[in-house]
């Protein structure tokens, strides 16, 4: 099997600081797919040319994305962070005269590094079509998606048609998704990989996770045959585009479909346990229910409860603030009462939305009233 070839720029790939870099390196190599090539950092200047004269000979970069720590084999230190070199490179591959090959950037740090600067900035995030972290993530997961990215960018490099890069009947979705590409088949491959990543891919809608097929369901995904239901059942509703390999989503407006032919009724007017039943019946199989939040009253599944990762019905729950609004295409993240109450995940980053304030606030003033 040929490797994909990867290039690491890291301030830590000089030899005294290589040593804190290799397990991971040979963590994500051990699929044996990816071939990571350790790259000093250096002056902007010296390693962008540098770069700009190799990146024909990979498939995928990752960045490290503190570059001016550590000084290289020279003695020359870095001057600027990823982003900024990421987004020359990125300009360079706009320019059709270079013939610059246009693949996936991918980024890397510790989690306190990329909650100081990075995650504040979000003019850089777009750069990027990957980011981990060295401290916590699971690699060979990120290894699988490091190869889904190298391939789907490949899939669309080579084929301008939108269809059959995302292997879907386009009128199916929403027209202003993908309307910038339509007249312009030339856009560069990281624009049109960006837009399939953020707007369908890493958010709720029109593509949805596992994780919110079995809260619409209503199952448990711990039943010992949810995975002959997805395999079975609602394989053809499996997206099967660009990224799949690294992402399991479903289209939504198919799991409808094959719902509708399955049990004969609308998935959004029952409760979970009436979906239960009617896939049970008509399947065979042994499923059993997604139980409610502590103080949730409602069987009525349509998303996840962030604090606890459990099915919810929304109106039983808050909106949370995102880092960016959701497009018209893109649904909400919700919190349930009872997490937002106890502030489960609120040190992680999780909090009410704005506009759900007030009401957040009447409920917290309702439950000391209670208690008096």
């Amino acid at each position: 099997m040929s490797k994909y070839n990867v290039l690491y720029i890291d301030d830590d790939a000089s030899k005294h600081g290589l040593s804190q870099i290799e397990p991971m390196i040979d963590t994500l190599e051990e699929n044996e797919t990816l071939s990571i090539k350790p790259f000093q950092s250096g002056p902007f200047d010296k390693i962008s040319k540098k770069i700009l004269e190799v990146i024909g000979d990979y498939d995928a970069v990752i960045f490290d994305y503190q570059l001016d720590d550590r000084a290289n084999d020279d003695g020359e230190t870095g001057n600027v962070k990823a982003p900024v070199l990421a987004q020359h490179l990125r300009t360079e591959a706009t320019n059709t005269e270079k013939e610059i090959k246009d693949v996936p950037f991918i980024l890397c740090s510790t989690d306190d590094k990329l909650q100081k600067s990075y995650t504040a900035d979000h003019t850089s995030h777009d750069l990027f079509d990957l980011r981990f972290r060295k401290d916590k993530e699971n690699f060979l997961t990120v290894s699988d998606q490091i190869v889904a990215l190298i391939e789907g960018y490949d899939k669309i490099r080579k084929s301008k048609d939108l269809s059959d890069v995302l292997n879907t009947d386009l009128t199916s979705l929403d027209d202003r998704i993908f309307s910038r590409f339509i007249n312009n088949p030339n856009a560069p491959a990281h624009e049109l990989a960006r837009t399939i990543l953020k707007d369908l891919i890493y958010i709720e809608g029109p593509l949805i996770s596992e994780e919110i097929l079995a809260a619409r369901l209503g199952i448990d995904r711990s039943s010992p045959d949810w995975n002959s239901l997805l395999k079975d059942f609602f394989f053809e509703a499996k997206f099967k585009g660009a990224f799949a390999n690294g992402w399991n989503r479903w289209w939504m407006n198919l799991v409808n479909n094959i719902f509708k032919d399955l049990t004969g009724s609308n998935l959004a007017s029952l409760d979970a346990l009436e979906r239960l039943e009617g896939i049970k019946v008509n399947t065979g199989l042994n499923l059993s229910v997604s139980e409610r939040i502590e103080t949730c009253k409602s069987y009525r599944y349509w998303t996840l409860c962030k604090s606890f990762n459990k099915p919810l019905d929304p109106r039983e729950g808050f909106r949370i603030a995102m880092k960016t609004e959701p497009k018209p295409w893109q649904d909400y993240s919700y919190i349930s009462k009872h997490g937002a109450v106890n502030r489960i995940g609120f040190d992680e980053g999780l909090d009410v939305h704005p506009s759900e304030y007030e009401r957040y606030r009447l409920l917290i003033e309702e439950l000391k009233n209670e208690k008096k």
